[in-house]
């Protein structure tokens, strides 16, 4: 297999067509030069220059080699800027995602800005999406961390987590829902209605609300703007937590769940098992710093 690096001695003599200048930019000696160039010929074969006592020229063999070879030579040079470039900004990049139901003002933004604090010569790369979607990159490696919501039978696994903010679940209705002009929204009533419930990546514990709640039925949907559009209709209730965005335009009636299923949710950051970074240490910092 040819050398690369005689190549790279090679096209340098053909630029400068002195051996000696070109022995000097390649920091070698012109000794040096002329023993890998004389290798490159007997392994092709051919005369590469043609050498006098007062100049030095390029033979057709070295005029072919050298018109197939610099290409070679800047795109390998090209790929090598880039590799570096990719690594480098790899080094330094924190993937990081948020459900994007959480209200950005209260709690995506004062989260960001932390992270970028602690750790202020990452490039943050941030992803807004869903619930299922979160966990799915969590699990594949492609986030670092993430900002979401969890209810209190969710199983976190392998994942270090810190809960930032703690509230309890209530049933949310559009004003269009006919429960928008009661008080309190009783087991009964929630029997005798439709639930829309947003998918997530994981099943329901046997024990958790959403597999123990009485209702007519439950309609699952893939993302919070379908379930906020969902409720519109005035037909269906949700369960979730009260701060969410849009919580507070007014369109929404809150109730609290009836006792038997009363359960909270919570708003966690979870470090990927597979980080870098010492995740011990940024979620301590999270926790302390981050302002409910």
């Amino acid at each position: 297999m040819m050398d690369f690096r005689k190549i790279t001695y090679f096209l340098k003599t053909a630029e400068k067509l002195s051996f000696t200048e070109a022995a000097r930019e390649l920091y070698i000696s012109p000794q040096a030069l002329t023993q890998q160039i004389a290798q490159l010929e007997q392994e092709l074969g051919m005369p590469l220059f043609t050498r006098t006592t007062r100049r030095v020229t390029l033979t057709e063999a070295g005029l072919f080699c050298c018109q197939k070879f610099a290409p070679v030579l800047a795109a390998f040079l090209q790929a090598e800027q880039e590799v570096t470039q990719h690594l480098s900004r790899q080094a330094n990049l924190l993937r990081v995602g948020f459900f994007r139901g959480l209200p950005k003002k209260e709690l995506v933004n004062p989260w960001l800005e932390l992270l970028q604090e602690y750790s202020p010569n990452s490039e943050l790369e941030i992803i807004s999406t869903d619930l299922g979607t979160i966990w799915k990159y969590m699990d594949e490696g492609r986030l670092e961390l993430c900002l979401t919501n969890v209810d209190s039978s969710f199983s976190l696994g392998s994942y270090q987590s810190v809960s930032l903010l703690t509230v309890p679940a209530e049933i949310i209705v559009s004003h269009n829902h006919p429960w928008a002009r009661k008080k309190l929204v009783t087991a009964a009533d929630m029997a005798d209605a439709d639930m829309v419930q947003l998918r997530s990546a994981y099943p329901s514990s046997e024990d958790g609300f959403y597999s123990r709640v009485q209702c007519k039925s439950i309609r699952q949907v893939a993302d919070f703007d379908t379930l906020l559009a969902t409720l519109e209709n005035g037909r269906t209730f949700a369960v979730c937590p009260p701060t969410f965005e849009y919580h507070d335009q007014g369109s929404y009636r809150f109730f609290p769940l009836p006792q038997e299923y009363q359960f909270s949710f919570s708003t966690i950051c979870a470090a990927a098992h597979h980080s870098i970074l010492d995740l011990k240490a940024l979620l301590a910092y999270v926790a302390e710093h981050y302002v409910k």
